[in-house]
């Protein structure tokens, strides 16, 4: 699943995507070893852009690298604190962190990645279940 470190490359890529070409071609695409194939895309740079900074304005470091480093250590922990508790829905890990960055996650619906689901979690629930929402 997606690292902090990862999220701030997206800002970045999407900040100086050039002008001649559409935002929503800002994205980045992994493939998890289980073939599970996500994509992530910015739907308000500014909010991005402030989550990010509040994010490094927050964390001990002696540098914004260090920063980064420690914030994916924090996420890292959190996905394997889901795992050891028998769970394996990193999903639900990245949107509970990221609800509030201005971005959304997409899942591939099938292999051939022609269909695309868009994944969010309800508002003021609990224990939430992602939910899928077919994008296409």
């Amino acid at each position: 699943m997606y690292t902090w470190r990862d999220i701030k490359t997206l800002n970045s890529l999407y900040t100086n995507i050039n002008e001649y070409y559409d935002k929503t071609s800002a994205f980045i695409i992994i493939v998890n070893d289980d073939g599970t194939v996500y994509a992530i895309m910015v739907d308000n740079q500014n909010v991005l852009y402030q989550a990010l900074q509040d994010d490094l304005n927050a964390t001990e470091g002696e540098d914004e690298e260090e920063k980064a480093d420690n914030l994916n250590e924090k996420l890292k922990k959190d996905y394997d604190k889901e795992v050891t508790n028998g769970n394996s829905d990193l999903e639900r890990v990245f949107l509970k962190k990221f609800k509030d960055y201005g971005i959304s996650l997409y899942k591939a619906s099938n292999n051939s990645m022609e269909n695309w689901d868009k994944l969010k979690l309800p508002d003021n629930t609990p224990n939430p279940e992602v939910e899928h929402q077919p994008c296409n």
